[in-house]
């Protein structure tokens, strides 16, 4: 799991594997031009152990930038060992 900062709270991310990182890719590039408030939520969702009442306590602005944390997090270029 990593961890992402969104203003001065921390967020786990879950390792999602190829299936779940493409879905999430799919969706996004799928509604890249119209891109609505669902898709972020959906994202979040996806990746973090975040319960309904907990994303719903995150302001709009938070819920956005979590998600692109998130997206940004997951597609993370591997570092070879």
């Amino acid at each position: 799991m990593a961890e992402v900062k969104v203003g001065k709270k921390t967020f786990e991310v879950k390792a999602v594997g190829l299936k779940d990182r493409c879905e999430i890719n799919d969706l996004l590039i799928k509604n890249m031009e119209n891109t609505s408030f669902s898709i972020w939520v959906e994202v979040i969702e996806k990746t973090t152990n975040l319960k309904e009442a907990e994303i719903n306590d995150l302001s709009t602005d938070e819920i956005i930038q979590l998600a692109e944390q998130c997206i940004n997090s997951i597609n993370k270029k591997k570092l070879k060992k």
